[in-house]
């Protein structure tokens, strides 16, 4: 399976308010990724400090777990759409 590469170039400017790394590390080292972005201090997401990690087991895969992973993408960048019901 081929995955889409960006360079720090594309990524600067795109300008992006928020990104999201998913990541096959082990928990410990998700602080270094989010760490090594901040080089990069004209990145809106790094300004906002909406760099997010996502566990690569719940979204990487096509499986049903990939609902598991769009809701903890969901509470990463808007916790409060978890807890509201509609009418």
């Amino acid at each position: 399976m081929n995955y889409s590469i960006y360079s720090i170039e594309t990524v600067v400017s795109k300008a992006p308010e928020i990104i999201i790394i998913s990541s096959m590390e082990s928990k410990k080292n998700y602080l270094h990724l989010i760490k090594m972005w901040q080089n990069w201090k004209s990145i809106p997401a790094v300004k906002r400090k909406a760099i997010y990690v996502v566990d690569s087991n719940l979204v990487d895969r096509p499986s049903p777990r990939i609902i598991e992973g769009l809701e903890a993408i969901v509470r990463m960048i808007h916790p409060e759409a978890m807890g509201k019901q509609k009418n």
